[in-house]
C-alpha cells in the first residue's frame, strides 16, 4: 500500500537520529521507486536526515546519480544541492566520476550536477573536467568538452594554459577533444584562444583540424582582424591539408562580402590539389553567396590561368555560384572571349552555357558584339559561341553567322560557314540556300565546310537541297563542280533519282569537256552499281564521243 509505505518513510525521519548511516541507505532506495509519491517522500525524508557535507550521504546520492532512471537521477541532484556546500571538494569529485559513466544519460546528469555544486571557476571542478579530456572514451571527452563550457571562467590563464597543454598531447584523440574545448574557454575575440586554434589548423591528423576549423566560430566574430590573418598565413602554407583546413576556417571568420578573404580563396582555386579547389568553391559560396560581383570575378580571372584543370574547376564554380542569365557573369565571361589564348577563349565558350540559357537575349547580344571586334580570333571564338548558345533555327542567330562569310579572314569565312549549318533550321529553304550558295566559294576550305554543313540544314533526299547543290556540276571551275558533287552525297542516298537526273542532264548538255567528265564521275558515284539510269547515259556519252 502506497500510503503505508510514505508514512513508513515519513515516520523514520522523526524517530531516527540525523546521521543515522543505515537509515539513510534505507530511504535512499526510495529515490529508486517508480511511483513519484514515493520518491518525493525519500526526498523529504533524506534532507531531514543527512547532515550536511556527509561524505557517505554524498556518495550514496551520487551512486543514485547513476541510476538507469531519469527521475532518480534528478532525485539526487535535488537533494545533492542542498546537503552540500557550493564547491564542497567530496561531492565535485564524486559527480566527475559519473562523467565517466557508459551511459550518456548519467554524464548529462553528472554535468547538470557539477553545475548546481560547483561554482562557475572553481578550481576542483574545472581541473576535473579537463581530466576527463584525456578519457579514453570519445563519448566522456565529448561530456568533458560540454562540460567546461558550464564550470570555467572564461579566459581564465590557468584553465587555458591546461586546456593548451593537452592540444600538444600525443593521442589525436585528446588534441581534438582540447580544442574542441577552446571554443568553451575563451571569450570572443581572445587572441590566445585565436592564435591557438590557428596553430591546430596544422595539426597532422585531418579530425583535429575539422575541430580547429569549426572552433573558430565560436572563439572569433564574423570580420576579426587577427583570426582573418592567422587564417589566410595558412593558406599559403606548404601541406595541402592545412590549406584545406584554413578554407575551411575562414568561412567561420570573414564577413559575407569580405574582399580580401574572397581573394585569398579564389588563390585557392589555382591549387594543384583537387580538394584543395572543391574547399575553395564551397568556401566562395559562403562568403560571397550567389551572385556576388567579387567573387564571380575572382572565379572567371581563373579562366585565364594557364593550367586546364584549373579553368575546369573555374568553370564548375561559375555554374554554382552564378545563377541563370546574370548579366555580370555573362559579361565576364564574354570578355574572356577576346583573351589573347586559345585556352582561354574555349573556357570562355564552354563557360556561357553554365552561367546562361540557350537564347538568352543578353547573352547573344554580348557575343554578337565581338564578331565585329579587331581581332579574328575573338570573331572565332564568338562565332564559336554563338552557335552554342542559339537554338537551332534562330533566325537573328542566322543571320548573325551569314554575315561573318564575308569577313576579311578566311579563319573567320571557315567557321562561320561550318557554324551556319549548326544554327540553321533543318527543312528551312532560306537555309539550305545560304549554305548551298558557299559551294560557289572562292576559297576551297568555305566550299568544304558548307559541304559539311549540308547535313544540318537539309534532311536526305531534300528536293530544294538537290536542286541548290546540282547546279553547280555545270560551273566552270573544277574546284565548285567537286564540292557539288560532295554536296550531294551528303543529301541524298544511293541511286536517287534527281540527283541522277540532273548530273544526266550536265553529262549530255555541257560544251566544256571536263564539265561532262565530272558529271560522269559523279553520276557513277552517286549511282547504284548496275543501275540503269546510270549505265545508260554513261555508255550514250561514250559512244557519242562526249566523254572520254
Amino acid at each position: 500500500d502506497l500510503d503505508v509505505r510514505n508514512a513508513a518513510i515519513k515516520g523514520l525521519s522523526h524517530v531516527v537520529e540525523r546521521g543515522h548511516e543505515e537509515t539513510i541507505r534505507e530511504v535512499s532506495k526510495a529515490l529508486e521507486q517508480e511511483d513519484a509519491s514515493i520518491r518525493d517522500t525519500g526526498v523529504q525524508a533524506f534532507l531531514v536526515l543527512a547532515e550536511r557535507g556527509n561524505h557517505q550521504v554524498i556518495d550514496q546520492l551520487c551512486t543514485c546519480l547513476e541510476h538507469p532512471e531519469a527521475d532518480t537521477r534528478n532525485a539526487a541532484i535535488r537533494i545533492l544541492t542542498q546537503v552540500v556546500e557550493q564547491g564542497d571538494e567530496h561531492a565535485i569529485a564524486a559527480a566527475a566520476r559519473c562523467l565517466e559513466h557508459e551511459s550518456g544519460d548519467v554524464r548529462k546528469a553528472a554535468l547538470k550536477c557539477l553545475t548546481r555544486i560547483a561554482p562557475v571557476g572553481d578550481r576542483n571542478a574545472v581541473d576535473a573536467v579537463i581530466s576527463r579530456l584525456r578519457h579514453a572514451s570519445a563519448d566522456v571527452r565529448e561530456s568533458a568538452v560540454k562540460g567546461l563550457a558550464k564550470v570555467v571562467i572564461r579566459s581564465e590563464e590557468r584553465t587555458f594554459a591546461s586546456v593548451r597543454q593537452l592540444a600538444e598531447h600525443p593521442s589525436w584523440e585528446v588534441r581534438e577533444a582540447a580544442t574542441k574545448a577552446l571554443g568553451s574557454i575563451v571569450v570572443r575575440g581572445d587572441e590566445h584562444g585565436i592564435r591557438a586554434a590557428g596553430a591546430m589548423l596544422e595539426d597532422p591528423v585531418p579530425a583535429v583540424r575539422l575541430a580547429a576549423a569549426n572552433v573558430f566560430a565560436q572563439v572569433t566574430s564574423p570580420g576579426d582582424a587577427l583570426a582573418l590573418a592567422v587564417v589566410k598565413c595558412r593558406l599559403e602554407h606548404r601541406d595541402t591539408e592545412v590549406r584545406k583546413a584554413a578554407t575551411r576556417a575562414l568561412t567561420k571568420v570573414a564577413e559575407r562580402g569580405d574582399a580580401a578573404a574572397i581573394g585569398a580563396v579564389g588563390s585557392c582555386l589555382e591549387h594543384e590539389d583537387i580538394k584543395v579547389r572543391q574547399h575553395a568553391n564551397r568556401a566562395l559560396k559562403v562568403i560571397g553567396g550567389l551572385d556576388d560581383p567579387t567573387v564571380l570575378e575572382a572565379v572567371t580571372q581563373r579562366l585565364e590561368h594557364g593550367r586546364a584543370e584549373v579553368r575546369s574547376t573555374a568553370l564548375w564554380t561559375l555554374e554554382r555560384l552564378a545563377t541563370r542569365n546574370n548579366r555580370s557573369a555573362i559579361d565576364a565571361v564574354c570578355m574572356r572571349l577576346e583573351h589573347s589564348e586559345s585556352d582561354t577563349r574555349l573556357a570562355a565558350i564552354r563557360g556561357l552555357h553554365r552561367v546562361a540559357t540557350k537564347s538568352d537575349d543578353y547573352a547573344l547580344d554580348q557575343i554578337s558584339v565581338r564578331l565585329e571586334h579587331q581581332s579574328p580570333l575573338t570573331r572565332v571564338a564568338a562565332l564559336e559561341a554563338l552557335a552554342q548558345m542559339s537554338r537551332k533555327g534562330d533566325e537573328h542567330s542566322f543571320q548573325r553567322v551569314a554575315e561573318r562569310l564575308g569577313d576579311e579572314e578566311l579563319a573567320v569565312r571557315k567557321v562561320a560557314a561550318r557554324k551556319l549549318g549548326q544554327v540553321g533550321a533543318r527543312g528551312d529553304e532560306f537555309a539550305i540556300r545560304s549554305v548551298g550558295n558557299l559551294l560557289d566559294h572562292s576559297d576551297k576550305e568555305v566550299r568544304a565546310a558548307a559541304v559539311n554543313a549540308l547535313p544540318d540544314v537539309a534532311e536526305k533526299g531534300d528536293w530544294e537541297a538537290i536542286d541548290q547543290i546540282s547546279r553547280r556540276l555545270g560551273s566552270s571551275k573544277p574546284g565548285i563542280r567537286k564540292s557539288a558533287t560532295r554536296g550531294l552525297l551528303q543529301v541524298t542516298e544511293p541511286g536517287d533519282r534527281r540527283a541522277l537526273e540532273a548530273c544526266t542532264r550536265h553529262l549530255e548538255n555541257a560544251r566544256d569537256l571536263e564539265v561532262r567528265q565530272d558529271a560522269a564521275r559523279a553520276l557513277r558515284q552517286l549511282g547504284l552499281p548496275g543501275d540503269d539510269k546510270v549505265m545508260i547515259p554513261l555508255a550514250r556519252s561514250w559512244a557519242n564521243l562526249q566523254i572520254k
